[in-house]
């Protein structure tokens, strides 16, 4: 076993030439179709194989030209993501009646189905010839699919040397840990020393609308000419007036839903008036102001 793998899975494949039944190996001999994990140390990759016990292929009665294949789905539980590669493993040949080994005749096709609409091949070639082959990356809780496929091809006119014989191969995936990228760290920020800004004087507040200006009632300043004064009331917050009453000098002159119109108020006193005004607003508020006014005085030219 390598010490140095997270996984050692051996997937086996038994094939067996011109329609003689599969030997099996004998009892002395490793069982090449077990799946066996070696224990991960923390952090690093761990691997769990689909076929964890079992053969990806096998077959029986294969005659030259025939191909067998099947899949196995390669995971990573670890906790990091890992470099696969696949190795060849131990061989074991019984040879035919005319001393053929049977290994000797297969072609090996590997090929990475992770993507189904585009298979990667990763080899393609005799099965003697192949060592190992780099099978990508995986991510952590991440997998990848692999199609294995042997065919069997004997020199021509040379079958017979094949028949009877058997072969098993091993297939050793094992991984290495991708290591994850240090974040940079940047050097503390100096604190720049404090510099000397002189307070920018504070902004007073917008002074708010009075209410019976908000009411619509003239301004204070405003003189009383002629013993009249025009003006037309109306709510804060724009709401529909209801009903409003207008009185001078606590003596009422416009009560009801006449005050929604505009309003003239004629024959005030003669110095001095004071005008107070209730609105009620559609919104169920009610709105109280008053303010006095004085009568014009003309100059003497």
């Amino acid at each position: 076993m390598r010490a140095l793998l997270p996984l050692l899975a051996s997937l086996g494949m038994a094939l067996s030439a011109l329609g003689l039944a599969v030997a099996a190996p004998g009892d002395d001999r490793e069982d090449l179709t077990a799946a066996r994990l070696t224990a991960a140390a923390a952090g690093a990759v761990q691997l769990v194989n689909s076929h964890d016990g079992a053969a990806v292929l096998g077959a029986e009665r294969l005659r030259p030209g025939d191909e067998v294949s099947g899949t196995v789905r390669i995971g990573n539980t670890g906790a990091l993501a890992g470099r696969l590669v696949l190795r060849r493993g131990a061989v074991s040949d019984t040879p035919g009646a005319g001393g053929g080994r049977l290994s000797d005749a297969l072609q090996l096709s590997i090929f990475d189905v992770t993507n189904p609409a585009a298979p990667a091949a990763l080899y393609a070639g005799p099965l003697t010839a192949f060592t190992e082959v780099a099978a990508g990356t995986v991510a952590r809780g991440g997998a990848r699919q692999f199609r294995l496929a042997a065919r069997l091809v004997p020199p021509a006119g040379d079958d017979n040397r094949f028949q009877g014989a058997t072969t098993s191969l091993g297939l050793d995936w094992g991984a290495t840990p991708v290591p994850v990228a240090a974040t940079p760290t940047r050097p503390p920020v100096k604190p720049k020393p404090p510099v000397n800004v002189k307070p920018k004087p504070p902004i007073a507040p917008a002074p708010a609308t009075p209410l019976a200006d908000a009411l619509g009632l003239p301004r204070a300043t405003t003189c009383v000419r002629a013993r009249k004064l025009r003006f037309k009331l109306r709510t804060p917050n724009g709401a529909r007036l209801r009903s409003a009453t207008v009185a001078v000098n606590r003596k009422v002159k416009v009560k009801g839903r006449k005050a929604l119109k505009k309003i003239t108020l004629r024959k005030l006193p003669k110095r001095r008036a004071t005008v107070a005004v209730t609105v009620k607003a559609a919104d169920r508020k009610t709105y109280k102001a008053s303010r006095t006014y004085a009568a014009c005085t003309t100059r003497r030219s």
